[in-house]
This record gives structure tokens, C-alpha cells and sequence, in this order.
């Protein structure tokens, strides 16, 4: 979907799940300048109605959004109701240390460790 998205010269879309406002400030505005559309939520609530009102190509989401879920509840939902979409979870945990959430593993395309560098975000969503 990405590619076709691409192709037929329509953004990406991209949703951004961070609790952590700064975040949902700035990188919004660098991802679209590199011609991805991009919708933000601060909560799993927000996300949760966002996937199930819009479409998405690419699904941000920062591990620990705080109460209720977690990035893993909204990765599940991005996954079960648009399989095609690309998902990125964002967190400061080693992966190493997540072993334990398999099952959240194989849901997720890719994950980028905080602190993120603006090459790391590019390079795992493409452009």
C-alpha cells in the first residue's frame, strides 16, 4: 500500500502515537516535508478511534503511551483492522529486554530505540 501510495503520488499517511507533546510538535513537520500526511494522537483512546475512522500506510507508536495500553494495544489494532500498514514501535527499552512480548514483536514491521536520530525515522519509513 505504501508504494501505491507513492506511485500515485498521494502522501503517506502516517499516524503518530506519543504521550510526550514535544514529540507530536516537531516531528510531525519534518515527516511532512518529506511529503508524508501525518495525524497524531497523545492517547491509546485517540489511536484507537483514528484507525478505526481513517487509513494509514505507517503507524508510529511510542511504547509506553501511558494508561489505558500501551504502543502494543495500538500496534494490535493497526494490525488486525489494516494489516497492510507499516509498524514502528518507539521506545527507550532495548529491544533485548522486550523478548518477553513476542507475540508484540511479530506484530511490529521495526523499532527505533529513543533517543531517535531524524536518519533512523527516514530510513524505517522510507524515504
Amino acid at each position: 500500500m505504501l508504494g501505491e501510495a507513492m506511485a500515485d503520488k498521494q502522501a503517506p499517511r502516517v499516524l503518530m502515537v506519543d504521550d510526550e507533546p514535544a514529540i507530536r510538535e516537531t516531528l510531525p513537520p519534518i515527516l511532512e516535508q518529506h511529503g508524508f500526511a501525518v495525524a497524531t494522537a497523545s492517547s491509546v483512546p485517540d489511536a484507537l478511534d483514528a484507525i478505526n475512522k481513517q487509513r494509514f500506510d505507517i503507524l508510529l507508536a511510542d511504547l509506553n503511551i501511558g494508561q489505558p495500553g500501551d504502543g502494543f494495544t495500538v500496534v494490535s489494532a493497526m494490525r488486525r483492522t489494516q494489516p497492510e500498514a507499516v509498524t514502528i514501535i518507539i521506545t527507550g527499552f532495548q529491544r533485548s529486554k522486550l523478548l518477553w512480548k513476542q507475540s508484540a514483536i511479530r506484530w511490529t514491521t521495526t523499532w527505533l530505540s529513543r533517543p531517535i536520530f531524524l536518519r533512523c525515522y527516514r530510513s524505517s519509513i522510507g524515504t
